[in-house]
């Protein structure tokens, strides 16, 4: 542990330790020229040494830097999740995709979009197979992590806006139609919040609007980008069968999620807890 200690130490100040050590030197260059141990010649040449020693050090810690600046700027890094489920071959809905995005949430710092899609379930049938994906304890997890985070936050702010796509002939019909028991008290929960804040740094806000894309999104800290692919069951009802996790650390690709997001958030309608 001590080992492993000092190793994180020199490798976070190694410029400052090499500094150190060169100083080091010169004093006993200079002590031993001026006790006559060494020739001037000795002396000057170790002296020598030790400056471009120095000289490296600074040159190759100044372009490392300006490289990591770089590669920050320009790097964008992409992982898929994905969620394999059939359950008439017997395999189980394990809520894969909802822990991995419960992680990033809980990790993020002060702003969650997100544009959800919703759909009625197409037959009878159908609810056992919604209970095992929409209703799946993995995906309460992860709604309550965000919720968390919300919490975690107000006092120093934090946003968070989620619209809620919903048929065309389903605009006026209660939301919690659409988004099932897991959804619907999420979404309380952040109205709840809302109510109960007076700083004016927390923005909370569940939105609705007619269907306009069939996919979902999530925009964390407008450096995080995750889109969900979705699956169909073997009772036809759409699941959310992967998700790609996108770190946008330039923000071309996020900008252009960001304007989409911002013109539904002009033309959706605010929910209020009356209307779940």
């Amino acid at each position: 542990m001590i080992a492993r200690s000092l190793r994180r130490v020199l490798k976070s100040n190694f410029k400052g330790v090499m500094l150190f050590i060169s100083g080091v030197v010169v004093s006993a260059i200079a002590s031993n020229l001026l006790e006559k141990v060494i020739t001037w010649s000795e002396g000057i040449l170790a002296f020598s040494s030790v400056v471009l020693v120095i000289s490296a050090i600074y040159f190759f810690s100044t372009v490392s830097e300006h490289m990591q600046t770089l590669s920050n700027k320009m790097a964008t890094t992409v992982s898929y999740k994905e969620e394999l489920f059939r359950e008439h071959e017997g395999v189980a809905f394990r809520g894969v995709v909802f822990r991995e995005l419960a992680k990033l949430v809980s990790e993020a710092e002060s702003e969650i979009l997100a544009l959800a899609a919703t759909v009625e379930s197409v037959t009878e049938l159908a609810q056992p197979t919604l209970f095992k994906t929409t209703e799946h304890p993995s995906r309460a997890e992860y709604l309550r992590a965000l919720e968390d985070t919300i919490v975690r936050h107000r006092e120093i702010g934090f946003k968070y806006v989620r619209i809620n796509q919903v048929p065309l002939d389903g605009i006026d019909k209660p939301l919690s139609k659409y988004l099932g028991n897991t959804s619907s008290a999420h979404c309380r929960r952040i109205l709840e919040l809302e109510r109960q804040s007076d700083n004016a740094k927390l923005t909370l806000a569940i939105m609705k609007l007619p269907q306009r894309r069939l996919g979902s999104f999530m925009i964390v800290d407008r450096r995080y980008l995750v889109l969900e692919v979705d699956g169909i069951d073997s009772e036809g009802n759409p699941y959310a069968a992967g998700m790609f996790f996108l770190e946008d650390r330039e923000g071309r690709i996020i900008e252009r999620f960001l304007w989409y997001f911002d013109n539904l958030e002009r033309l959706a309608q605010p929910v209020t807890l009356e209307e779940l």
